[in-house]
């Protein structure tokens, strides 16, 4: 029988890349919107083409400053103040097990994979966690089968 065990701590990088990964692309298409219709609305007021690129790379310098600066504090106030995420994670995955809680969706990486139980939260597991890291494959191959709600038997 197959016994994966995962130990280690999130750090706040860990936090942090798990953040950008699962909302780059939801962030990347309301920015991405939003820049859209400024430009149609400068373009219907007839604005001059030099004040709207001065507003345009006005919008991409605050969009880099919230990406670089301002969303990463955020997230470190929230990764401060969540002291259970902070503590040192021990997970036991084997055939059989049963789940505290359901999850809903399972994302891979090479370096991790996330199991969100709901839609604000996510287990971390961390490649470098599992005690033997050259069955990576075979553990992800055992959370499609028995844990992953899209490919679950």
């Amino acid at each position: 029988m197959l016994n994966f065990r995962f130990r280690g701590r999130v750090t706040f990088d860990d936090y942090l890349k798990m953040i950008r990964r699962l909302t780059n692309k939801r962030q990347f298409i309301f920015d991405a919107l939003l820049i859209v219709i400024i430009i149609v609305i400068y373009a219907f007021l007839k604005t001059p083409v030099l004040q709207s690129v001065v507003f345009i790379g006005f919008a991409l310098i605050i969009f880099i400053l919230n990406y670089l600066i301002f969303a990463p504090k955020r997230y470190k106030r929230l990764y401060e103040q969540n002291a259970e995420l902070q503590k040192e994670q021990a997970f036991d995955f084997y055939e059989g097990m049963s789940l505290a809680q359901p999850i809903f969706k399972v994302t891979y990486f090479d370096d991790a994979v996330y199991l969100y139980m709901s839609k604000n939260e996510a287990m971390i597991l961390k490649k470098e966690w599992l005690d033997d890291q050259s069955h990576w494959s075979a553990f992800q191959g055992f959370l499609k089968v028995h844990i992953d709600p899209k490919t679950k038997k």
